[in-house]
């Protein structure tokens, strides 16, 4: 699913519904691949980060 595309449904929930706990997690690789390993972990983080900022910027 696309990040913006997670976003919209994550605001429709915080529109409607009283929130109280929020978990972000990273997936593991499967593979032992250390250079894709590093790779898709700034994807993941740079994702972790944006969710974060809504989530924060929603609880206000």
């Amino acid at each position: 699913m696309p990040l913006l595309q997670l976003q919209a449904v994550l605001r429709i929930i915080y529109a409607h519904e009283k929130v109280i706990g929020v978990d972000i997690t990273g997936e593991c690789s499967a593979t032992l691949d250390y250079l894709s390993e590093v790779k898709e972990a700034s994807v993941n983080n740079k994702t972790n980060e944006e969710l974060m900022q809504m989530i924060l910027s929603e609880s206000v």
